[in-house]
């Protein structure tokens, strides 16, 4: 993947710089602006892991849990010869999932989606890289601390760290 724009920003004392480089559209010499919004993509996960932290500090949840426990259907799939998927695989992508989105353009259909996944190898034992396992673990905390997710990292992580404009995508 070849990136076309860049911005930087540091943030230190209370004091922040950032510098922009690049053109956002090949040819149209627009450079970046502090306004610009970008795709964050896989730096959720970095919120997602925050979150978790202080899900398991909270004692709502616990790495060795069997993500069943947290959801509301049995999900008989979501286990290889009788070991479950816990929460700790979801963290480290050691869960069996595939790595392709099943159909999640709602709720209900990511848990559908959910019952056609067959787990091939022991959970743990094989990485593979999945963006089903991060988007379960967000429905798992959605359902442990009854709030939207895009609310608790809002209120738990963007607010708090002074994030005055958090729009996400």
């Amino acid at each position: 993947m070849r990136f076309h724009s860049v911005s930087i920003a540091v943030y230190k004392n209370g004091k922040s710089i950032s510098s922009h480089f690049g053109e956002l559209t090949i040819g149209k010499a627009n450079t970046p602006t502090d306004s610009t919004i970008y795709e964050i993509a896989s730096v959720s996960k970095t919120f997602l892991g925050t979150l978790v932290a202080q899900a398991v500090l909270d004692g709502v949840i616990m790495l060795e849990d069997d993500i069943r426990k947290h959801l509301r259907e049995p999900y008989p799939n979501l286990e290889y010869k009788g070991e479950p998927i816990r929460i700790k695989h979801l963290l480290t992508h050691k869960s069996g999932f595939p790595n392709f989105p099943i159909k999640g353009d709602t709720k209900s259909n990511f848990f559908e989606g959910l019952k056609e996944i067959k787990i091939k190898s022991p959970p743990g034992t094989d990485y593979n890289y999945s963006n089903t396992a991060p988007e379960l673990m967000a429905y798992i905390l959605e359902q442990v601390y009854n709030v939207a997710y895009e609310d608790f990292v809002l209120n738990f992580i963007l607010l708090p760290n002074k994030w005055t404009t958090p729009n996400l995508i």
